[in-house]
């Protein structure tokens, strides 16, 4: 990568992708990636997977699914007499 070793891409992928930093300093990081293949393609692939996670952290699960968990916890003892 041009003036920038592969170590120093991931730290700045990490920075992107936590978005640690603002617009203009994430549109710099990403020219400076795509001098790199490698690193560019690496970016890429991380960035749809943490959009993937916030995407699916954001879902509600079905309801049939939330009553199940529920009536589970509601039967589950907390402590071991069962006493809550």
């Amino acid at each position: 990568m041009t003036g920038c070793s592969c170590g120093d891409a991931q730290r700045e992928i990490e920075e992107y992708l936590q978005r640690e930093c603002c617009e203009e300093r994430r549109d710099e990081i990403r020219r400076r990636l795509a001098c790199c293949p490698e690193c560019f393609g690496e970016l890429e692939v991380s960035e749809r997977l943490v959009d993937r996670v916030r995407e699916c952290c954001q879902e509600a699960a079905p309801s049939e699914v939330r009553a199940r968990v529920l009536a589970a916890i509601r039967v589950t003892p907390c402590g071991s007499g069962g006493d809550c």
